[in-house]
Formats: C-alpha cells, structure tokens, sequence
C-alpha cells in the first residue's frame, strides 16, 4: 500500500542515497555478493513499476467505465426527472389558468338563470316532422322557455282537494291532480269522485242513529286515461267509467240481479236495501251546482253530504225510505267487487265496440228498406256517405264538470252532444240521423285508452285498483318501527314486453300466430298495450271494418288506417282489467270490534297513479322518494341519491330529524356542480342526477322532476317543443296524488264534529 501511495520520483532518491554506503561497507564482498544485491535492486524497482503501472490502469479502467456507462444513465435519469416535473409544473399552471378563465366565463354569464329578459333566451334545434325544400327533414329552431312560461305550463291544469271530513268516515285527506299535455290535443284525461254511501255498514247498524254519523262511510272514485289514436275514448271514459263501475257496484250493496243468490256474509236488516243510483249517482252526475273546476281533459266531482243535488226532483219511486237503509254485506267479499268492477269494465268496452255494429245493422235495414218504398222528399232518401272531409272529427271535447250523462244504453246520444255539427254540414254530408250516429259512436271505438280506477271504502278500509293498459299505481307505506319507506307496486304494466302477457295472448289465438301475436313487444306488431278501453281496429274482423269504413267514414276506406296486417282471430285486445286488493285500514267496522291497524307498523300514507308518460321518466322508487320528501317538507335541491338514502335505508336517518335533512348537504342549483352549460336536453350524469322541491301541489312536483328536476334547462326545453315534435322527447302526462290520513287520526274521529275542516298536515 505504501507503494501504491508513492510515486517512483519519491523512492529513486532514497535508493541512491543507501547505494554509496552500502558499497562502502561491502568493499571487502566479493563480487558475487554485489551482483546479487543489484539484481536485487533491479527486481525490486521491476515490482515496484507494476504496481504503480496495475494501479494506473484500475484507475483508467474504472474511469473509463463511470464515463461511459454509468454518468450517462445518471444524466438521463436526472434529465428525465427534470422534464416531468416541469411538465406537471406546465399542466398544473394550465389547469389554473381554464379555471381561472373559465370561472371569468362564468362570472360574465351567470350561468342562464330563468328570466322574462331577451338576453337570457337560449336556442336549440331538433328535427321537425316537415321537411326542407330539398326533400331531407327540414330544422326547427326552439327557445327556452322563461321561469314564468315554465311555471304556467306546468301549473295550468293542477288541482288539489282538501277533504272536508273526519279521518274515520273518509280514509282520505287530500288528492292533488295534474295533467300537462304533449299532444295536441291532449289524449289523457281524469275524474275523481268522493261520495257518502247511502248504505249503513250491517255490522254497525246497531249504532246507526249515532249523531256524528259514523256508521256510513265515505267512498272514493279516482280514475285516469291514457289514449292513444285520438283522445274520443278517454274523454267518453270520463263520462261513463265510474258510473259503470257504481251502477254495477249498487248492485252488490244492494244484493240484485246475480248478486241476489250469493249468501250475506252477516245477518241481514228487516230495513229493505235501497239503490244507491237514485238519490248518489244522479246527485253527481246530474247536478248543476257540483264544485270544482272544469278543465278540457278532466272531471272532478266533490258532493259532500250536506250539498243538496238541484235539478229535478226525483219521483217517488226512486225517493229513499225515512231513515239509514242497510246494505247487503256482500262488498266485505273482496272478490264480488272484483268481479263487479270487472264486469263494469268488460260491459262498457263492448258498449263501446259493439255500439257501431250494431248500428251499421240498422242502417243497413233501413237502406233496405228504403229502397223498395219511395221517399217522401230527397231529404229522407238514406244513402251512402260522400267522400268527403268532416269537421267535427278534428273538433276537440267541450266537456263541463258537471256534464249529465245520457241515459243508460244511449251511448249516440252522448256521441251527438260531445261531436255536434251544425246541420249544413250534415247536408252537405248527406247525412242520415243514423248515419250521423254512427259515425259519432266509431270515434271512441276506432280510438283506444288504457284505464287505470281506484276504488277506496273507507267504511271497511278496503283498496281496489283496477287496471287496463300500461298506466300505473304505487303505494307509499311507512314502517314506524324501521323508521323509513316502502314502495308497493299497485299495478303491472300490461304491454307486449311483459312476458305474461305475452303467454296470455299465445294461449287465446291459435299456435300458427304465436310469432305474430306479439312482435317487438307490440300486438301484431302495432299497439304496444295488450289491454285498451276501445281500439276496435284488433277486436272487429276484416269484413265489418270494411263495411264501417266505407259506409260511414267520411272519405270512405281511404279515411282511415284499416285491419292490422295480420289480423286473423279478433279480438286481440281486451279491457278486462287485473284488480289488486288491498286492506289499507280496519275502517269503522274494524274500529267498532277494537281493532287499531291491519298492517302491523305499516300505514299506508300515499297512493300515486300516473300514466305511463310519468313512469317514462321516473322509477317507482324515484317517485316514492318525491312524494315522501314532499310530504316531509324538504325544500330546495337534493342529490336523487341522498334523498333514496334518506327514505329507503332506516341507517341513513339515525341521528336525523327527518328527511329535510338531506337538503342542507345537497349541491345547490347555481353551483358548477349543479349548472354546468350543456345541450338544454341532456341528462345530468346518473351520480349527479338531482330533484328540486318547490311545488305545493304535489302532482306538479312530481311532473316538473321528471321532466329534469333541479335541471332546469331540461324542463324549460321539454315543454318548449311544440306537438307534434313533443311527442318524440315526452308524453302526455297525468298524475293523481291520494294522502290518506293516518290510523292515529282515526282514533279521534268520535270526538270529532262532523261539520269541523280538517287540518291539512301539510
């Protein structure tokens, strides 16, 4: 080591110096002995040249290897190091600056917050049903609409009832309606109905001279339609649905016609039973005093028990005995008013259906007829209709709310009043009476409506919902123990993707058309409703469409769309409807044996009926969520998925007051989060998809959140588009809200003065 240390200039000066002395001491030596010590010195200077040399060249060697091989990979590791941390430097100040330029953006727009002002409008364009001069589909421009315009639209046609009745005579304490239009005219159509029976429950006929009343209870008619092909055979339905159902319904309570054989459940009343129709139905129906509003597209009949029904007073036939009659019981058996309820649907359809037909039959006689006799003047002469284009047929329904109906059968003579003509176009028609009537009758038969009715008994706490087509209805009941909600399904869609259905249809048409029956989900590839009020065009054969056309139809054959191409076997469509039961509350009888609920910790708090515009837009459990948050006042903006977690999962609220909660941590709308710009149709993202609270009326709110919600540009855009384009993005839709009060308020209801006003828990 000493060596590897020295350089050979350090060690040459000492070995001359000991050279001289050691030859001075060894003069005498022979000359053997100093050849020795110089080969000595020679090989030890040989030794100490190669060492110094081997060292050098590790030294070169390990250089050389560090500066080719190792520095530069250092470099390029350090370089590379560099490079990506200037890039993050670059992408960080970037990222800065589009924030900072697009929050200037932001500031000088103020993100388009609804405004009456012109600056404000924005514009998009969708594909319109007419087409540009070059033959490809034509553009249409449309604005948003402002706050107002969007407010007014959505709240035109809304309705709210407050009942004015104790919880244990009526089960319900308010029902809000709405029906918002895409089609013009609108195909839907609503009527409710609240009535006080005319029957003493027999189980409290003991008690029946009782001063509060409470041995009759109150019983509730809600329906809605959905049409399709013309809005004829919702609006008939408003006129005679309920009235088929209550007039079949009378004979249940008062155990006639084949309802007489079935044996009474308790012990009959030595009181006769008297119809319901005499002194109910024709109050209802026949009064020109009854309240509410008349609107196009609904009904809405209220008659509490102290309104007395003005037109001409009834004979006395028809007069009710002195004191309460008893009915028969038998509507405790949940499966005779199913049965009646069905029969009222089946009869009226085929009144319907059949109506036209059979008057195609008197035509014909009379065509008959009249060709072998001469007329008495060329204005009697009965012959067929001219080719020609009718105006009553694109005229709209004026409808009254407290409209009569015509009399039982007589199905023309309401055609003639809802399609009046004017006598000159009747000439000019060639019209015949007959003629005219028949061609009346075809519009609901040749339209067609899904029908969903709700009927409530708050005397025996029973529900009944019955329903034809693809409307729907849920039930909102609360687990007061689980401290949350429960959606039930009160309804199945009944269309060609229910995979029921299509069995069904496959079971009643012969095995060669079970390909065709239903195709892409639709009876014979056409109607997407498997059950339909109407929609004569798959329940009337070939020959007699052709003969209904031709004779009547202004324009003949060509005037309407004619036989499904592969119909074979009619019918193909039925209005039997599916009726689900519920008991919702034990209703004055169950109150009177003692009982305090039927349903364990379960209270049924809400009903929501709804066409299937609604459920286009809104799953069930969205819709139960709405009206739970609604009725627990939340307010303002709310993540749909907070508010689910809110109502459906009992852990998300421990510690919380209530639902309301939820609101405080929800994004508000003007947010970035909330607002950002995009197309006014899109969709927030699933995991951003928010709900607003702002409507009183609970139908309303239902309707503004599926067309968007807390999106505001979306419901602005939505009740934009015009009819026809409308119908592309949204349906007609129409909802029916039924609160119901709760069983603790029902325990009161003995101490209540029948004549107080309810406190609305609103």
């Amino acid at each position: 080591m000493l060596f590897l240390r020295s350089s050979p200039r350090s060690v040459l000066p000492h070995l001359r110096a000991l050279t001289p002395a050691a030859l001075a001491s060894t003069s005498s030596t022979p000359q053997a002995k100093l050849d020795s010590q110089q080969r000595r010195h020679q090989q030890q200077k040989r030794t100490e040249w190669a060492v110094v040399v081997t060292a050098a060249g590790g030294l070169a060697v390990s250089g050389s290897w560090y500066w080719f091989h190792v520095r530069p990979r250092r470099q390029a590791a350090a370089l590379q190091q560099l490079e990506e941390q200037q890039s993050r430097l670059a992408a960080a100040a970037a990222q800065q600056q589009q924030q900072q330029q697009q929050q200037s953006l932001l500031n000088q727009q103020q993100i388009r917050s609804f405004s009456t002002s012109a600056p404000s409008m924005t514009t998009f364009s969708i594909p319109s049903r007419s087409k540009s001069t070059s033959g490809s589909k034509a553009q249409k421009v449309i604005t948003l609409l402002t706050e107002s315009q969007v407010n007014s639209k959505l709240k035109a046609n809304e309705h709210s009832v407050i009942v004015d009745r104790p919880p244990g005579v009526s089960l319900i304490q308010r029902y809000d309606s709405n029906v918002v239009p895409s089609n013009d005219p609108c195909e839907d159509r609503r009527v409710e109905i609240i009535v006080e029976s005319d029957h003493v429950v027999p189980e409290l006929a003991a008690s029946a001279s009782s001063p509060n009343n409470t041995t009759k209870g109150d019983l509730y008619f809600g329906a809605i339609m959905d049409g399709h092909a013309g809005y004829h055979t919702s609006a008939l339905l408003t006129q005679k649905l309920i009235s088929a159902v209550a007039l079949e319904l009378d004979k249940v309570f008062t155990a006639k016609g084949e309802y007489a054989d079935i044996p009474a459940p308790t012990t009959s009343s030595s009181v006769s039973p008297k119809a319901v129709a005499g002194s109910l139905w024709r109050s209802v129906f026949g009064s020109s005093s009854a309240p509410g509003p008349s609107p196009q597209h609904s009904m809405t009949f209220v008659q509490p028990p102290h309104i007395v029904p003005s037109g001409p007073s009834p004979s006395p036939a028809s007069q009710p005995a002195e004191g309460p009659s008893t009915s028969s019981g038998l509507e405790a058996n949940p499966e005779v008013i199913k049965h009646a309820i069905r029969k009222a649907f089946l009869n009226l359809d085929s009144e319907i259906v059949n109506t036209p037909v059979e008057l195609l039959k008197e035509y014909e006689l009379a065509l008959a007829a009249a060709s072998q006799s001469a007329p008495a003047s060329p204005d009697e002469v009965v012959k067929p209709i001219k080719p020609m284009t009718a105006s009553s047929q694109s005229a709209g329904p004026t409808l009254q709310n407290n409209a009569s109906l015509a009399p039982s059968g007589a199905l023309s003579s309401f055609a003639s009043s809802l399609f009046a003509s004017s006598s000159a176009q009747h000439k000019a028609a060639a019209f015949t009476a007959t003629q005219r009537t028949v061609y009346e009758a075809m519009l609901p038969a040749l339209s067609g409506s899904c029908a969903l009715l709700a009927y409530i008994d708050s005397a025996r706490g029973d529900l009944y919902m019955a329903c034809t087509g693809d409307s729907r209805a849920i039930a909102g009941w609360y687990d007061t123990k689980a401290n949350r909600w429960e959606i039930e399904p009160l309804s199945v869609d009944q269309t060609g993707r229910n995979p029921a259905e299509v069995r069904r249809m496959r079971a009643e048409h012969p095995p060669a058309e079970a390909s065709t029956v239903i195709m892409r989900g639709r009876v014979l590839g056409g109607l997407e409703p498997t059950r339909a009020f109407g929609d004569a065009r798959y329940k009337w054969d070939r020959s007699t469409q052709e003969r209904l056309y031709e004779t009547f139809l202004p324009g003949g054959r060509a005037a309407a769309r004619g036989p499904p191409k592969l119909l074979e076997t009619p019918p193909y469509v039925t209005a039997r409807p599916e009726i689900i039961h519920r008991k919702i509350s034990p209703g004055l009888v169950g109150r009177e044996q003692g009982q305090s609920s039927v349903n364990g910790n379960k209270e049924l708090r809400f009903i929501v009926m709804a066409t299937d515009g609604l459920w286009d837009m809104l799953e069930n459990e969205e819709v139960g969520a709405l009206v739970a948050g609604h009725l627990d006042r939340v307010r303002g903006t709310v993540l749909a998925s907070s508010l689910h977690d809110a109502v459906y999962n009992a852990a998300a609220r421990s510690g919380a007051p209530s639902i309301a909660s939820v609101a405080a941590a929800a994004p508000q709308s003007g947010t970035p989060e909330m607002d950002k710009k995009q197309h006014p149709l899109s969709q927030h993202p699933a995991n951003r998809k928010a709900f607003t609270f702002e409507d009183e009326n609970v139908s309303t709110h239902l309707v503004r959140n599926a067309l968007g919600g807390a999106n505001r540009d979306r419901v602005a855009g939505l009740l934009a588009i015009p009819s026809p384009e409308s119908r592309w993005y949204r349906d007609d839709i129409t909802v029916n809200v039924i609160l119901l009060n709760t069983p603790s308020d029902a325990q009161d209801t003995v101490k209540d003065d029948v004549s107080a006003p309810l406190k609305s828990k609103l």
